[in-house]
């Protein structure tokens, strides 16, 4: 009988460590959210604004020439510390940006030129 609960107690905890082993596995891991921004410095950026963005966790996507900005994949984490930075102007969303002049489609010398 003993030897029937003590088979009985090992499948058990046996069973137990295998489900909880299982789920460890099968959760998913803690992802770090991440956003495109554009990030607005108060003069030209150069190694050290790169640098900087990098500290962060940023991956630089592409460094600006005629305006002092870096677009940027940061976490979402890391934002309110770029923004607190006195070098940088602001951080903004880079979202896509549409023209739309319904105006300029209606007008008379667009048409009369053939455009």
């Amino acid at each position: 009988m003993r030897r029937k609960i003590f088979t009985f107690g090992v499948l058990m905890i046996l069973a137990v460590a295998f489900v909880l082993s299982a789920a460890i596995i099968s959760a998913p891991s803690a992802a770090v959210e991440k956003s495109k921004v554009l990030i607005g410095f108060k003069e030209m950026p150069g190694r050290a604004e790169q640098a900087l963005v990098r500290g962060f966790g940023g991956e630089i996507k592409y460094t600006y020439h005629i305006v002092p900005a870096i677009a940027a994949t940061v976490p979402d984490a890391a934002i309110p510390g770029l923004r607190a930075n006195p070098n940088i102007m602001h951080v903004h969303p880079d979202g896509r940006v549409w023209a739309l002049d319904a105006e300029l489609d209606d007008s008379w010398g667009v048409k009369r030129i053939g455009t």
